[in-house]
């Protein structure tokens, strides 16, 4: 919607993957920036293992449900000076509040949210969960462009 380019990554073994694997894949693709200009990394569960990368590059962030409980994620939270936003659900046991809140990034919870940010049991609370993480990744993103 705001005219930036995306660049995806898909996992070569899907769900298969280890922590170890998503490790190298995640941090080899974020390594591929190159070009002059804005850049985003945004990341969801595994995606975060690309933390330390996009700190060392000095690239800001979105992490949608981070593994915030892995030492390196958590490291790499607790360093950057880049602008970044942590967004858990409160229900996921990947998730820490205390962990986000004592880093000096941006956060954002979803109560009552599971590791996918949805409220269970619940399609119409599960919606209005992901129009508050829109609203919030896309004020972060206004915040950027200014």
């Amino acid at each position: 919607d705001r005219g930036w380019t995306v660049r995806e990554l898909w996992w070569s073994r899907g769900m298969a993957m280890t922590v170890p694997e998503a490790l190298v894949e995640a941090n080899a693709f974020v390594r591929e920036v190159d070009t002059p200009g804005l850049h985003l990394v945004v990341g969801k569960s595994l995606g975060a293992l690309a933390a330390p990368t996009a700190v060392d590059l000095a690239l800001p962030a979105v992490w949608l449900a981070p593994l915030l409980r892995e030492d390196h994620v958590r490291a790499a939270v607790d360093r950057t000076l880049e602008p970044t936003l942590l967004v858990g659900g409160s229900a996921d046991p990947t998730w820490s509040k205390e962990i986000a809140s004592a880093t000096r990034c941006q956060v954002h919870e979803v109560r009552g949210g599971d590791h996918a940010l949805e409220i269970p049991g619940s399609v119409r609370d599960s919606l209005k969960a992901l129009e508050s993480v829109m609203r919030r990744v896309e004020d972060f993103i206004a915040g950027l462009e200014a």
